[in-house]
């Protein structure tokens, strides 16, 4: 079942993202292999997008289901959804649909047929190892191959070649290098900012709300101020009025700068203390009864006001957070073109992630891949270059990295991020090693009977 290369799949699945399902055309009963999880953000985005109305044909609604649902899966959904695709190979369709036996090597071959043009300098370099090393790093030491990619280093213990690959080649998808604590993400119709408050807000943390509604409360106020303003509820001044503590001609009236303000001043009140012992509940109590009376969103409010309210209190925010070992990075990434940047978001586990192994994360693999300057380096074993066809697409690892770190030095750069890579040496070292123990041979001394 599904013996296609990675790089076919991620082809077919970029193609129904850039010309729609309907484009590619897809056989009935693709929806029945859906998922929940991307059909449930298909259609809250066609939802929340209007693209649907009474006039829409049933045919264009599918469409646009199939083509959002597929935006959203990952690579192992993809694969059972995309024999449905008429862009799947018919030979290879009918063979995972009738589920009947195929011979993988043979199967695994043809379909990278077209790649043993592009890696046939490659297959010539390795069958040269088996022959002759001097031949073999000769070879080697020409470096680029005729696709762009590029043979930096060679481990001949293991018999095994690293090939940095270029971008174009490589042509890795965001969702291969999405962490489970990635907040942001490039399909989202919400701006970096609003993603991030929109997801706390999700945790329902009552510290955390008091700290956003508080923001959106005092931003008004901040902002304009001779906007309307800040009072305690009618609910609250029933409680007082009841109690006969306070003077009422001073807090029917009064006007805070702050909502810290008013709380303040309310716990005076011994029956304002018992109804709200916390900063967060009189908060809580305060947008309620905006929202019920003044039909104001706060959530909505909050998101659109993401930047402003969250910049300065992310402080606030992970003191909260690290109560439970989590903390918000938010990494800006700036790209090549005048203006062009984001603010990359993460919920770091405290006790499992590394603070910069995080913002490496979020600058030279989501940052790079927002750039375009994502890349492979890929660990491929001599016998995975056959004589004939080529290389066969298996990998034995793969690690993803900013191209843009490895311009000088390339092997060393890339051993710097990736130390268990330090077994590999490049063509150069070699030759000089091999250069050296033949002289040392010739240099022996002879000896005769």
């Amino acid at each position: 079942m599904n013996t296609l290369p990675q790089k076919q799949f991620k082809r077919m699945k970029r193609e129904v993202e850039e010309e729609t399902a309907l484009g590619i055309g897809y056989f009935e009963g693709i929806l029945e292999h859906i998922p929940s999880y991307p059909l449930s953000e298909a259609v809250k985005e066609l939802a929340l997008s209007g693209w649907i109305t009474p006039h829409t044909d049933v045919i264009d609604v599918q469409n646009m289901i199939v083509t959002e649902s597929i935006k959203w899966m990952n690579y192992q959904d993809f694969k059972e959804v995309a024999p449905y695709l008429f862009s799947y190979p018919r030979e290879q369709r009918e063979k995972d649909l009738l589920v009947q036996p195929v011979k993988i090597s043979r199967e695994y071959f043809e379909e990278l047929k077209a790649n043993a043009e592009e890696l046939f300098h490659l297959k010539q370099d390795l069958l040269q190892v088996n022959n002759q090393l001097d031949a073999r790093i000769r070879e080697l030491e020409m470096g680029q191959l005729p696709n762009g990619d590029q043979v930096i280093g060679v481990d001949l213990k293991t018999e095994e070649v690293l090939l940095l690959r270029t971008p174009e080649n490589a042509q890795v998808e965001e969702w291969e290098v999405r962490k489970d604590g990635l907040i942001t993400d490039y399909r989202s119709n919400f701006s970096e900012y609003a993603q991030i408050v929109d997801t706390l807000l999700e945790m329902e943390n009552p510290e955390i709300d008091t700290i956003l509604y508080e923001e959106v409360i005092n931003y008004s106020k901040k902002t304009w101020p001779d906007s309307e303003p800040i009072q305690l509820p009618e609910n609250i001044k029933g409680l007082l009025n009841q109690e006969g503590k306070l003077d009422p001609s001073y807090y029917q009236i009064a006007q805070f700068e702050t909502v810290k303000q008013a709380y303040i001043y309310g716990m005076i009140s011994p029956s304002f203390q018992e109804r709200f012992p916390h900063y967060s509940d009189f908060v809580r109590n305060y947008v309620e009864d905006r929202e019920q009376y003044e039909f104001f969103n706060y959530r909505t409010e909050a998101v659109s006001l993401a930047q402003e309210i969250l910049v300065p209190r992310l402080g606030d925010i992970n003191q909260i957070l690290g109560t439970n070992n989590q903390e918000l990075i938010v990494q800006e990434v700036v790209g090549y073109s005048q203006g062009e940047s984001w603010e990359l978001a993460y919920l770091r586990d405290t006790k499992t992630e590394d603070r910069e192994s995080v913002r490496f994360y979020l600058e030279s693999e989501i940052g790079a891949w927002y750039k375009g300057s994502l890349t492979e380096l890929a660990v491929i074993r001599f016998e995975d270059i056959d004589l004939e066809k080529g290389f066969n697409g298996h990998q034995e690892a793969v690690y993803h990295i900013d191209e843009n770190l490895l311009v000088q030095d390339k092997l060393k750069q890339a051993q710097l991020h990736f130390p268990d890579l330090k077994r590999f040496v490049e063509a150069e070292e070699l030759e000089r090693e091999q250069t050296q123990d033949i002289v040392a041979e010739k240099e022996e001394p002879e000896f005769s009977l």
